[in-house]
């Protein structure tokens, strides 16, 4: 499976798509370039102003969390 990717997502959006969007979106994802592995990750954003300047981004791996907020 290298180089590929499998993926689901749920999104979750309010607002418009200029600077007033509100989105929230759950993907789990099995990414073997980026993991090292086939194992399932579980991936989250979400943004409350169109992407401009508020972001958290997390994802699972291997049970432990790690996030970013921009």
């Amino acid at each position: 499976m290298k180089d590929k990717i499998q993926m689901n997502q749920l999104c979750i959006l309010g607002g418009s798509f200029g600077e007033d969007l509100n989105k929230i979106e759950a993907t789990w994802q099995v990414k073997p370039d980026v993991y090292g592995d086939n194992n399932t990750k579980l991936f989250t954003y979400c943004t409350t102003d169109a992407y401009q300047a508020m972001g958290c981004l997390t994802y699972s791996a291997q049970a432990s969390f790690k996030s970013t907020v921009k």
